[in-house]
């Protein structure tokens, strides 16, 4: 069970150098809302990357952002995988990245979309249920003093495997052994493995 989170929380180690500092806690409606509205459609690709721009995210440099570029560095140092992904951004939601990445092994391939904010945040357990409109039982919930994540399996929205929500506060001692600052919260969708389609690359979007 620890492994797992750990797995979850190390692919987004780090923190945008771009924020500013001493910025206010990012609301948990704005993650939430950055999620449903551009990950909650994971049947194709182009579902997603239509999404973003008809909500008005732009791609954003994931090397500009230490957060961001580890996710990348993590996955697309795994032998045997290929990793396309993009980052975007909206000015009207300071923070809040959404991440579209594909990673592909075999000939075939695993659409992610997240929501992350690696800014303070206001206490997000007992809040994804009504934020994300699920009427399921999360398929697993783990609810510590240094953590709250929740699972759907199969997942909340078309084309989710699995939908999940992961909260770090800043108290949590979890932080001590990672990058600081880390995510405070993440929220996941994941599609089945599926035939190799179009890119989500941002920098090719932004041509």
């Amino acid at each position: 069970m620890f492994s797992a989170v750990a797995i979850v929380l190390a692919s987004f180690t780090g923190a945008s150098a771009a924020l500013a500092e001493g910025a206010e806690n990012v609301p948990v409606a704005a993650v939430v809302q950055a999620f449903v509205e551009n990950c909650a459609d994971l049947e194709a690709e182009a579902n997603v990357l239509s999404a973003l721009e008809a909500n008005g995210w732009s791609p954003a440099d994931i090397k500009g952002h230490d957060g961001l570029a580890a996710m990348t560095s993590l996955h697309s140092d795994r032998e045997g995988y290929d990793l396309e992904a993009g980052a975007f951004a909206k000015p009207a939601v300071p923070h809040v990245f959404t991440m579209v990445s594909r990673t592909k092994a075999g000939g075939a391939h695993v659409l992610d979309c997240h929501a992350v904010t690696f800014e303070p945040t206001d206490d997000f357990r007992g809040k994804e249920l009504a934020g994300l409109g699920a009427k399921a039982i999360p398929t697993k919930v783990i609810d510590e003093p240094g953590m709250h994540m929740a699972i759907w399996d199969p997942g909340l929205f078309p084309g989710h495997r699995e939908t999940s929500i992961s909260y770090l506060p800043a108290t949590s001692a979890l932080r001590d052994h990672l990058p600081t600052p880390s995510p405070y919260i993440m929220i996941l969708g994941r599609s089945p493995s599926r035939s190799d389609g179009a890119a989500v690359n941002s920098e090719e979007r932004a041509e």
